[in-house]
């Protein structure tokens, strides 16, 4: 019935008292709305677009019988003037709405349905563009306010910035594990089993619809430290005990019987603290909470099962 619940708010400031009073500004305004009001493409489509101009439309047709030919912004500034002067006498608090008390300001008000924050931006400035080159004659400033504004253009940002630390994150990594390991080969296969779990979580969120958000998009955050730790105590624990015996196979027996229990146990720590999400009455946090718990689970079993065979391969040529 609301035809939507995000709201964008645009503030058009004329410069000059009583500024709203212009036929040619107002029709601008008419011929805006009914043009934004039509926008419709595969990421969003305007529901709804209201400003002072349908009161000043509804006023006039009143004001001759109903007629729907008179529905329209009348030529005249004195007439214009006396409708709202009307409109003021009656419901002042419904024109105050729109304007502010010395006809400076005017406000359109445009409503949509939910659209996903990756489409904000893009939207906002086609917006601010649009009403630049078809109001920016009659206005001094234009300014799209509101909370979905804000908060879309907000959660946005911080999509692309989280994407953008994820990869600076991901190549920091990689090259202290390589230093870490002495090897540049076997630097590079220690990262499989640290992302496997971040691809498979990623791949899970396609499989059942459920959209990455503020909650779900930490759960990378935190697996890719997790991954890497769990990572690096086995390389470490089967290089150390590789230098012993020599022999990779006795190494990764070895290091699974002693680095593998004490990974095993704080993942099941972890795993179950994380897991007191899922009494949460918030089904963010619940899914925050499951996914976070799973994805641990997963980086336990990727380091028990691809990090021994990515050593088998690395060393294969000692074991001949």
């Amino acid at each position: 019935r609301m035809s939507g619940n995000s709201v964008f708010e645009v503030l058009i400031d004329t410069g000059e008292n009583r500024g709203i009073i212009n036929p040619d500004f107002l029709q601008a305004i008419d011929k805006s709305i009914v043009d934004i009001s039509s926008w419709d493409t595969d990421a969003f489509s305007i529901s709804k677009a209201i400003s002072i101009t349908d009161i000043i439309k509804e006023t006039n047709r009143a004001l001759h019988d109903n007629e729907e030919l008179y529905y329209s912004i009348p030529d005249d500034r004195e007439l214009i003037t006396q409708e709202l002067f009307l409109v003021e006498l009656d419901k002042q608090e419904d024109l105050l709405s729109f304007i502010d008390e010395s006809y400076q300001l005017a406000r359109i008000t445009i409503i949509l349905p939910w659209v996903d924050s990756i489409h904000y931006t893009p939207l906002l400035n086609k917006l601010q563009l649009y009403l630049e080159e078809n109001l920016g004659g009659f206005s001094k400033t234009i300014s799209i306010t509101g909370i979905s504004a804000v908060l879309g253009g907000t959660f946005s940002a911080m999509i692309y910035s989280t994407a953008e630390s994820y990869a600076i994150a991901g190549v920091l990594i990689t090259v202290m594990m390589i230093l870490l390991v002495g090897n540049l080969k076997l630097g590079l296969l220690s990262m499989i089993p640290s992302v496997t779990p971040i691809f498979m979580i990623m791949a899970l969120l396609q499989i059942i619809g459920e959209p990455l958000d503020l909650f779900t998009m930490i759960i990378g955050s935190i697996a890719i430290g997790l991954t890497v730790d769990d990572n690096v105590h086995f390389i470490h624990g089967f290089k150390r005990e590789y230098l012993k015996t020599g022999s990779p196979e006795k190494a990764i027996r070895e290091t699974l019987l002693s680095t593998g229990r004490a990974m095993l146990v704080t993942t099941v720590v972890l795993s179950c603290g994380f897991l007191v999400y899922s009494q949460a009455d918030l089904k963010n946090l619940i899914g925050f909470g499951v996914l976070t718990a799973l994805c641990i689970s997963i980086a336990l079993v990727a380091t028990f099962l691809l990090a021994p065979s990515l050593m088998m391969v690395a060393y294969k040529d000692q074991t001949k």
